[in-house]
């Protein structure tokens, strides 16, 4: 009783076999790489090519601190 613990302080039996098991059949599936590179690699550039990029961001901002991103509500400021 007294060498099991001065042996073997704790289980390693279980810990090194089963981390060793499924790391190895993960790149023998049939579709390792296939959907994740072609689905992101498609709207990313998309996003970059809109007429667009930053106009939404600079109405935002209120028009006192900007008086010319909406001179509409500029008249009603006092």
């Amino acid at each position: 009783m007294s060498s099991y613990p001065a042996l073997l302080p704790y289980p390693t039996l279980p810990y090194p076999t089963l981390p060793a098991l499924p790391y190895p059949t993960l790149p023998t599936l049939p579709y390792p790489t296939l959907p994740y590179p072609t689905l992101p690699a498609l709207p990313y550039p998309a996003l970059s090519a809109l007429p667009y990029p930053t106009l939404p961001y600079s109405t935002l901002v209120h028009p006192r601190a900007h008086p010319t991103a909406n001179p509409t509500i500029q008249k009603d400021s006092p």
